[in-house]
Parts: structure tokens; C-alpha cells; sequence
């Protein structure tokens, strides 16, 4: 199965012979066949237990993917996608492979007290080595403005480091709005 972007579900994709019988035998997905900024934003994890937290931890999950979504000339598998691997504990090579992306993101979220722990992997998903790691703490506040920090903390560094590993320019990060814009009703 090979996972085509604008499309929800995998498609499966099959070899064609020379003799104009089709095999049965699905053609695997490979890293390399796609975009060098290929990559995924796995479910973020929530490690605190405290289910009032599942809706800032998907937030954010849904946040980057639509950050990193925005670099120029990259491919990122759909939210609903990755969250078909929430709590998955396949092998990153074989998800990569599954997935034909060459990145992984992963992160968890724990919260203690009136403090909140945000760790961050960038995983090589061809080799499954780590290629950048962040952690930080933020306070336990307004959901909104909690995502909104955990988001435009991450969303630069994890786009640096994307650029880098695939080989690419620098380039300025993509935005990463306060809050929704609103409209005035005499136009925009």
C-alpha cells in the first residue's frame, strides 16, 4: 500500500508484466522514490494520563502537520493518515517504508503540576537514527495559547533541521498564526 496525497485511504499498487498479466505482489514504497522532504507527524503522545490533555496533544499533532505541510515541494501524509498509527509499535524503517516518507516526527506531552513537558524526535526513516531531539517545559495555561507555544517552538527548529537533512536551502519557516484571523465586513 502506498499512501497518495489529497487521498484518505492507502492504495494498493501492484506490477504490471511484460506479458500484460498483473501480479498480486504489491510494489513496495521506498523513501527515496519521493519527495526528499517526505515525512510524517506521528500522534503525539499523551503521557500525563490526564484525558483533559487528549485534546491539546492532537492540536498540536494536527498543528505541525499543517505547518510543515506548507514547505515548499514537500510531502506530508494526511492527519488521519498518521493517526491510524497511534500507538503503533512498528519498526520506524518499516513505517517509513509502509509510508514512503523518509521523516518521522514523534513527540509526547506530560504534564505535573502547573507545568507541562513537551518532548520532540526527528527520526531518519530510513536508518530509524535520531537526527534531532528537543525537550522543553511551558506553563499549564489556556489551551489555545498552550498550542499555540508548543507549535511556534517547534515548527522552526523542525523545519532548520528538514532542510538540512534533505539537502535544501534555508528558507523562512512557515507561520504559525496566534490565534484565528478574523474578518472585518468590509473585506479582508
Amino acid at each position: 500500500q502506498k499512501v497518495l496525497k489529497n487521498i484518505a485511504a492507502p492504495v494498493h499498487v501492484y506490477n504490471l508484466a511484460l506479458d500484460g498479466s498483473t501480479s498480486a505482489v504489491p510494489v513496495p514504497a521506498t523513501p527515496a522514490s519521493g519527495p526528499l522532504l517526505s515525512l510524517v507527524v506521528l500522534p503525539f503522545v499523551n503521557l500525563s494520563g490526564d484525558r483533559r490533555h487528549d485534546f491539546l496533544v492532537d492540536s498540536v499533532t494536527d498543528q505541525l502537520t499543517v505547518a510543515l505541510a506548507r514547505i515548499e515541494d514537500s510531502f506530508v501524509v494526511n492527519r488521519n493518515t498518521a493517526l491510524a498509527y497511534r500507538g503503533d509499535t512498528l519498526e520506524i524503517t518499516e513505517l517509513g517504508l509502509e509510508l514512503g516518507v523518509r521523516f518521522v516526527v514523534k513527540g509526547s506531552v506530560r504534564t505535573a503540576g502547573a507545568g507541562m513537558r513537551v518532548n520532540t524526535q526527528l527520526i531518519d526513516a530510513g536508518s530509524g537514527q535520531h537526527l534531532w531531539v528537543d525537550r522543553f517545559d511551558i506553563p499549564v495555561g489556556e489551551p489555545f495559547s498552550m498550542q499555540h507555544e508548543v507549535v511556534a517552538r517547534l515548527i522552526p527548529a523542525l523545519h532548520a533541521q528538514l532542510l538540512a537533512a534533505g539537502g535544501r536551502a534555508p528558507q523562512p519557516a512557515p507561520d504559525v498564526p496566534l490565534q484565528p484571523q478574523a474578518t472585518t465586513a468590509g473585506g479582508m
